[in-house]
Protein backbone atom coordinates (compact mmCIF):
# COMPACT_ATOMS: atom_id res chain seq x y z
CA UNK A 1 0.00 0.00 0.00
CA UNK A 2 1.30 3.17 -0.81
CA UNK A 3 0.94 5.80 1.97
CA UNK A 4 -0.29 9.84 1.02
CA UNK A 5 1.08 13.05 2.33
CA UNK A 6 -0.42 15.99 1.87
CA UNK A 7 1.53 18.92 2.87
CA UNK A 8 -0.27 22.57 1.99
CA UNK A 9 1.45 25.73 1.75
CA UNK A 10 -0.74 29.07 1.22
CA UNK A 11 0.58 32.22 -0.31
CA UNK A 12 -1.32 35.49 -1.62
CA UNK A 13 0.29 38.57 -2.60
CA UNK A 14 -1.84 41.85 -3.24
CA UNK A 15 -0.44 44.72 -6.30
CA UNK A 16 -1.72 47.76 -6.77
CA UNK A 17 -2.46 49.15 -9.91
CA UNK A 18 -1.70 52.56 -10.82
CA UNK A 19 -4.85 54.27 -10.74
CA UNK A 20 -5.93 52.95 -7.05
CA UNK A 21 -6.86 49.69 -8.17
CA UNK A 22 -5.87 46.40 -6.08
CA UNK A 23 -5.56 42.96 -7.22
CA UNK A 24 -4.92 39.94 -5.53
CA UNK A 25 -3.89 37.03 -6.16
CA UNK A 26 -3.90 33.67 -4.32
CA UNK A 27 -1.87 30.73 -4.78
CA UNK A 28 -2.26 27.27 -3.04
CA UNK A 29 -0.07 24.45 -3.37
CA UNK A 30 -0.10 20.94 -2.12
CA UNK A 31 2.88 18.63 -2.17
CA UNK A 32 1.70 14.88 -2.05
CA UNK A 33 4.73 12.09 -0.91
CA UNK A 34 4.19 8.78 -2.28
CA UNK A 35 5.63 5.69 -1.09
CA UNK A 36 6.45 6.18 2.65
CA UNK A 37 9.11 8.84 2.52
CA UNK A 38 7.03 10.52 5.32
CA UNK A 39 8.43 7.72 7.40
CA UNK A 40 11.59 8.05 5.77
CA UNK A 41 12.40 11.22 6.66
CA UNK A 42 11.31 10.58 10.32
CA UNK A 43 13.27 7.37 10.70
CA UNK A 44 16.33 9.35 9.32
CA UNK A 45 15.77 12.66 11.47
CA UNK A 46 16.13 10.08 14.72
CA UNK A 47 18.43 8.61 13.86
CA UNK A 48 20.68 11.58 12.99
CA UNK A 49 19.13 12.46 16.46
CA UNK A 50 20.67 9.25 17.79
CA UNK A 51 23.85 9.82 16.00
CA UNK A 52 24.24 12.62 17.88
CA UNK A 53 23.69 11.77 21.31
CA UNK A 54 26.01 8.78 20.45
CA UNK A 55 28.76 11.05 19.71
CA UNK A 56 28.20 13.62 22.62
CA UNK A 57 28.68 10.19 24.65
CA UNK A 58 31.83 9.70 22.80
CA UNK A 59 33.24 13.09 23.61
CA UNK A 60 32.58 12.47 27.09
CA UNK A 61 34.49 9.15 27.21
CA UNK A 62 37.46 10.30 25.73
CA UNK A 63 37.50 13.46 27.46
CA UNK A 64 37.19 11.39 30.88
CA UNK A 65 40.15 8.63 29.02
CA UNK A 66 42.45 11.68 28.78
CA UNK A 67 42.25 12.90 32.32
CA UNK A 68 42.77 9.46 33.92
CA UNK A 69 45.86 8.83 31.39
CA UNK A 70 46.79 12.19 32.36
CA UNK A 71 46.37 11.81 36.37
CA UNK A 72 48.11 8.03 36.01
CA UNK A 73 51.39 10.03 33.66
CA UNK A 74 51.38 12.91 36.32
CA UNK A 75 51.51 10.42 39.73
CA UNK A 76 54.01 8.29 37.62
CA UNK A 77 56.41 11.34 36.99
CA UNK A 78 55.60 12.90 40.88
CA UNK A 79 57.12 9.01 41.75
CA UNK A 80 60.17 9.55 39.57
CA UNK A 81 61.68 13.18 39.99
CA UNK A 82 62.85 12.12 43.90
CA UNK A 83 64.46 8.97 42.06
CA UNK A 84 66.44 11.46 39.36
CA UNK A 85 67.05 13.97 42.12
CA UNK A 86 68.48 11.45 44.43
CA UNK A 87 70.37 9.61 41.95
CA UNK A 88 71.58 13.48 40.25
CA UNK A 89 72.59 14.04 44.00
CA UNK A 90 75.08 10.90 44.61
CA UNK A 91 76.25 11.46 41.07
CA UNK A 92 77.15 14.97 42.00
CA UNK A 93 79.09 13.95 45.39
CA UNK A 94 80.61 11.44 43.20
CA UNK A 95 82.05 13.64 40.82
CA UNK A 96 83.19 16.11 43.79
CA UNK A 97 85.33 13.38 45.34
CA UNK A 98 86.83 12.85 42.05
CA UNK A 99 87.35 16.31 41.15
CA UNK A 100 89.32 16.62 44.28
CA UNK A 101 91.89 14.33 43.44
CA UNK A 102 91.71 15.31 39.26
CA UNK A 103 95.35 16.37 38.78
CA UNK A 104 96.59 13.01 39.79
CA UNK A 105 93.71 10.63 38.02
CA UNK A 106 95.08 8.21 35.61
CA UNK A 107 93.75 7.98 31.79
CA UNK A 108 91.17 5.51 32.75
CA UNK A 109 90.06 7.51 35.99
CA UNK A 110 89.89 10.81 33.82
CA UNK A 111 87.62 9.08 31.47
CA UNK A 112 85.49 7.65 34.07
CA UNK A 113 85.57 11.27 35.53
CA UNK A 114 84.37 12.27 32.14
CA UNK A 115 81.64 9.61 32.01
CA UNK A 116 80.30 10.94 35.33
CA UNK A 117 80.05 14.30 34.40
CA UNK A 118 77.68 13.43 30.68
CA UNK A 119 75.35 11.29 33.13
CA UNK A 120 75.05 14.29 35.39
CA UNK A 121 73.91 16.10 32.62
CA UNK A 122 71.55 13.25 31.25
CA UNK A 123 70.22 13.51 34.44
CA UNK A 124 69.83 16.93 34.63
CA UNK A 125 68.26 16.99 31.57
CA UNK A 126 65.76 14.03 32.37
CA UNK A 127 64.93 16.24 35.81
CA UNK A 128 64.16 19.26 33.76
CA UNK A 129 62.07 17.40 31.27
CA UNK A 130 59.98 15.34 34.17
CA UNK A 131 59.58 18.46 35.86
CA UNK A 132 58.16 20.82 32.67
CA UNK A 133 55.88 17.61 31.82
CA UNK A 134 54.16 17.82 35.49
CA UNK A 135 54.10 21.41 35.00
CA UNK A 136 51.98 21.26 31.62
CA UNK A 137 49.82 18.18 33.60
CA UNK A 138 49.07 20.41 36.17
CA UNK A 139 48.04 23.20 34.12
CA UNK A 140 45.89 20.97 31.64
CA UNK A 141 44.14 19.11 34.55
CA UNK A 142 43.62 22.51 36.54
CA UNK A 143 42.01 24.16 32.94
CA UNK A 144 39.90 20.77 32.74
CA UNK A 145 38.56 21.18 36.35
CA UNK A 146 37.90 25.17 35.85
CA UNK A 147 35.46 24.18 32.84
CA UNK A 148 33.60 21.15 34.56
CA UNK A 149 33.00 23.81 37.14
Amino acid sequence: QRQMCIRDRFESEIVSGGSGELNSMIKITQTFELGGKRGARESLAKNQMALGELEIKNNKENVILENVLSLYRLRQINELIPIYKEAYESLQSLLKKKGRIKKSLSPSQEVEYETLSLAIDDYYLKLSELTAKRATLLTHLKNKCRRRV
